[in-house]
């Protein structure tokens, strides 16, 4: 629910809606799976974090502030948010890179902790 949110993210697509994105992303998450890197089958959602509740802690890696299993976790009232921005438009951007990231690890300034790239230009 939208005022119990833990995160807020926006639609990424293809600019001329060829599906190159999503092929692209199917391909390299299909990669992953089949070396074993993959061990939930939830849908492929393409997307940019726009905001990430996290908990106020001086250290992001502390594995005490993560939620507990079973838990909903940290959460924001997205509402007001997304009744003010929720139709606004981040125009278009060129993708350059993938970058890959472990969920739940996080560098000092709270951004997912880059474990590769993969460049595309």
């Amino acid at each position: 629910a939208a005022s119990q949110a833990r995160t807020i993210y926006a639609h990424a697509d293809d600019f001329d809606n060829s599906g190159r994105l999503r092929r692209l992303c199917a391909f390299v998450r299909d990669k992953f799976d089949s070396a074993g890197y993959i061990d939930e089958k939830r849908e492929l959602k393409i997307h940019v974090s726009v905001v990430r509740a996290k908990p106020a802690s001086s250290s992001v890696n502390d594995e005490d502030d993560l939620p507990k299993k079973g838990s909903r976790g940290f959460s924001v009232n997205a509402v007001p948010l997304l009744k003010e921005f929720g139709t606004m438009s981040f125009g278009v951007c060129r993708v350059g890179q993938i970058q890959i990231a472990r969920r739940f690890r996080h560098a000092e300034n709270g951004a997912y902790e880059n474990d590769g790239a993969l460049s595309l230009l």
